[in-house]
């Protein structure tokens, strides 16, 4: 009778064993599998898994965003001259500057020319004496996404 007792205190004692995973190696095996996944998806990812690159911007984008910010530093311009009877010194004295990358020069009586690049080499020119909106153009719709500009790899 002892014997048999001890018998089913052995079984129990490894079936306990088993049900709590103390000799088992799945968790290990997982572990390592997991390891090996996590490794192949972080130095050549599957194409499921890359995002598709961000398109960079067209040189038309460029050119509108540029025509914006000189509109929007043209208007600022001619509402200090609408208050004050006359063109600012600096483009600071004019208000809020619009874009650091822009310029102001005076350039003949009332007259007065905003400039920026739009990249490394094109110069984007406004003068007072041009019509605004015409200078403006469409800028706005390609900036706001209305009109479709071309990407920079040419699509």
């Amino acid at each position: 009778m002892d014997d048999q007792k001890q018998r089913e205190q052995r079984r129990s004692k490894s079936a306990v064993r088993r049900a709590s995973g103390g000799n088992s190696t799945v968790p290990g095996i997982v572990a390592m599998v997991c390891g090996v996944l996590s490794v192949y998806f972080w130095t050549s990812p599957p194409d499921f898994i890359k995002p598709d690159p961000i398109p960079g911007h067209s040189v038309v984008s460029l050119e509108a965003g540029a025509r914006m910010a000189l509109y929007m530093q043209a208007r600022q311009i001619n509402v200090f001259v609408g208050q004050n009877n006359r063109l600012p010194t600096t483009l600071e004295e004019s208000g809020r500057v619009i874009d650091g990358d822009i310029t102001f020069e005076r350039v003949g009586v009332g007259v007065f020319q905003v400039s920026m690049f739009y990249d490394q080499t094109t110069e984007l020119v406004y003068r007072s004496d041009q019509n605004l909106l015409e200078f403006r153009g469409n800028a706005m719709d390609i900036v706001n996404g209305r009109v479709d500009a071309p990407q920079a790899d040419g699509s």
